[in-house]
């Protein structure tokens, strides 16, 4: 979603919730509204200038529907921010630390970590064709001592991310490996 985006192109481009709003409306409508639930490709104006109000059953649907964003009651731009952060930063990001950057309490960020966290669960079911980037890093935390890429007290995680047509991310996928052997990298790839 911030596939090579810095902290000031993030800031740049994400000024206030519309500027949010108006990514996600491009994103779940590339090619023009299709209602979720009838498949009708007509609508009008909606509860909302994000809200888009299907011709033929009167389904008012959300941008917000069906992603990760769904059910937030936190301004969607403090939501962006905190999804880039724990998205763009390689070695993982506390909540306590998250929550303060953002301005939420620590049990928000805990809550929309875990959200993201399971959306990312769920997608693991689904197969990442064509293209792809790959890449493997260390989850845990730091102990004195310990230099290098030390299996001892962490976990090794592998992330594949899809890269679709026009320079755009596709899936992404994060697997639990034993080692970076290539030989185990080559089977979890295939």
């Amino acid at each position: 979603m911030f596939k090579g985006l810095s902290i000031l192109e993030f800031n740049k481009q994400f000024k206030d919730n519309d500027d949010c709003f108006t990514y996600l409306v491009k994103q779940k409508w590339p090619e023009g509204f299709k209602c979720s639930r009838s498949g009708f490709e007509q609508h009008v104006k909606g509860r909302t200038w994000h809200h888009r109000r299907c011709k033929k059953c009167k389904y008012d649907e959300n941008v917000l529907a069906n992603t990760v964003f769904h059910g937030t009651k936190m301004p969607l731009l403090k939501a962006f921010h905190m999804l880039y952060r724990l998205t763009a930063k390689k070695k993982g990001m506390s909540t306590i630390e998250l929550g303060y950057e953002v301005g939420v309490q620590q049990k928000t960020a805990w809550l929309f970590k875990r959200k993201v966290q399971q959306m990312m669960k769920e997608d693991k079911e689904d197969k990442i064709g064509g293209n792809a980037d790959a890449d493997e890093f260390l989850q845990g935390g730091y102990k004195s001592g310990k230099g290098g890429r030390s299996l001892e007290n962490k976990e090794a995680v592998l992330i594949v991310r899809e890269k679709l047509g026009d320079d755009r991310t596709g899936k992404i996928a994060l697997r639990h490996i034993d080692n970076f052997a290539a030989s185990t990298l080559q089977c979890h790839l295939l």
